[in-house]
C-alpha cells in the first residue's frame, strides 16, 4: 500500500501543507460535539467541545451543519453516510479546526437533524444539496471528506459537469473513506464481475425487498429497529472499536430515525435508484484523490471490487499520481470515528 509522503506529526502542526489541495441568517442550537478521545490531540481547543447547529435552507427544507476553525483556513467539508449524521465526525470537526482549517460538517437531507421530505432521495440529489451548501455556505474551494455513501458524493460533487455550472471550483481535493458502491445494495446488479445466477439471485431479492418496504409491514419494522438496543448493535457492528459506539451516538442516531418523516426517507433511499458505481465516476476525476481503506470492513471490504479498483489506481503509474490509496490496519466501515486521531493524522498529512 502507499503510503502519503512525508511525516504525519509534521504535517498536524502545519496546515499549509494542505493549502496545495485547498486553495444568511442562521438559527442555532446548542448541541454536545464529544471532547476528543484519549488518542485525540490535546491541542484540541476546549471551546469545540460545543458547538452550535445551525440551519440553511435548501430547496425549502431545514439544512443543519457545523462549522469550527479560523475563518482565514483552508476549507475541508465533511460527509457523512447512511443513517448516521454530521455528529459522527464529533472527533475529526475540532481536531481538523484546531490545525487551522476551516471546517464544515453538514447533515444531508433526509437524515440526521436535517429535514426529511417525501423526495425521491439520490446521489445526485445529495450531490447537488453539497456543491450548493460549498457555494452559498462555505464560499470557497474546499476538499470534500466522506465516508461511505459521502465518498460517493464527494465523487459526484466533484464531476466536470457538475463543477461548469458554479462560479468557482467547488473542489479542489478528495479524500474518500471506505467508499460505498451505490446508495443502496441495488448497485450489486451492475457488477461486470457478478455471475448471470447470481445477476437473477439478486434481481430477485431486490424485487422482494422492494415490496416488502413498500408493504404495510414495513412501517412496524421499522419501529422495531429504531430503538436504543438494536441501533448499538447495528452500529457496533460497522466499528472496529465497539466503545465508540457510546450513548452519545446511538442517541444520535435514535433521534434522528424517530423524525418526522424518517421512516419515509428510510424507504425511498433503500428502493430508490442507487446511483451511478464509483469506478464510473472516478473516471472523470481530476482533483488529487486520497483513499483510505479499513480493512475490517463488513460492508465494503478493501478485497471487494470497489476497493481494488481504488488500490489498483493507486499503484498505476499512468494514474499521475492523483490517486493515493492507504490501508488502516484493522479499521471498520468508520475508521475516521473509530480511531480519530490516526485519520485525521493522515488527512493533514496527505
Amino acid at each position: 500500500d502507499i503510503s502519503p509522503g512525508g511525516g504525519v506529526e509534521g504535517a498536524l502542526e502545519d496546515p499549509q501543507r494542505m493549502k496545495s489541495h485547498v486553495s444568511g441568517g442562521h438559527v442555532s442550537r446548542s448541541v454536545y460535539v464529544s471532547r476528543p478521545s484519549a488518542h485525540v490531540s490535546a491541542h484540541v481547543s476546549a471551546d469545540l467541545a460545543e458547538k452550535d447547529v445551525k440551519e440553511w435552507t435548501w430547496r425549502g427544507n431545514k439544512i443543519t451543519w457545523k462549522e469550527a476553525g479560523p475563518k482565514n483556513g483552508p476549507c475541508v467539508v465533511l460527509i457523512h453516510g447512511f443513517g448516521v449524521s454530521s455528529s459522527q465526525y464529533r472527533d475529526n470537526l475540532p481536531a481538523l479546526a484546531a490545525r487551522g482549517y476551516r471546517t464544515f460538517a453538514l447533515d444531508l437531507l433526509g437524515l440526521g437533524s436535517s429535514e426529511k421530505p417525501m423526495v425521491d432521495y439520490s446521489t445526485e440529489l445529495w450531490a447537488d444539496q453539497v456543491a450548493d451548501f460549498i457555494e452559498q455556505v462555505v464560499g470557497q474551494p474546499s476538499v470534500i471528506v466522506g465516508n461511505s455513501i459521502g465518498s460517493l458524493i464527494g465523487l459526484a460533487v466533484a464531476q466536470p459537469t457538475k463543477l461548469q455550472n458554479y462560479p468557482f471550483p467547488l473542489v479542489n481535493g478528495l479524500v474518500l473513506i471506505n467508499c460505498a458502491i451505490g446508495m443502496n445494495s441495488k448497485i450489486k446488479e451492475d457488477d461486470p464481475s457478478l455471475p448471470r445466477w447470481q445477476f437473477f439471485i439478486l434481481s430477485s431479492l431486490f424485487v422482494f425487498v422492494d415490496f416488502v418496504l413498500k408493504s404495510p409491514v414495513a412501517k412496524p419494522l421499522f419501529n422495531s429497529i429504531r430503538g436504543q438496543e438494536n441501533i448499538r448493535n447495528l452500529l457496533t457492528n460497522l466499528y472496529a472499536n465497539p466503545a465508540r459506539v457510546d450513548d452519545y451516538l446511538v442517541q444520535e442516531v435514535v433521534t434522528a430515525a424517530n423524525d418526522a418523516g424518517a421512516f419515509e426517507a428510510f424507504v425511498k433511499i433503500l428502493t430508490g435508484d442507487p446511483g451511478t458505481r464509483p469506478e464510473a465516476l472516478m473516471r472523470r476525476i481530476t482533483v488529487p484523490t486520497y483513499v483510505l481503506w479499513g480493512d475490517n470492513d463488513p460492508v465494503t471490504p478493501i478485497n471487494g471490487p470497489v476497493g481494488k479498483y481504488f488500490k489498483g489506481l493507486s499503484e498505476d503509474a499512468r494514474s499521475g499520481k492523483l490517486t493515493t490509496f492507504e490501508t488502516l490496519p484493522g479499521g471498520g466501515h468508520c475508521p475516521h470515528d473509530d480511531d480519530p486521531a490516526i485519520v485525521n493524522g493522515k488527512i493533514t498529512s496527505w
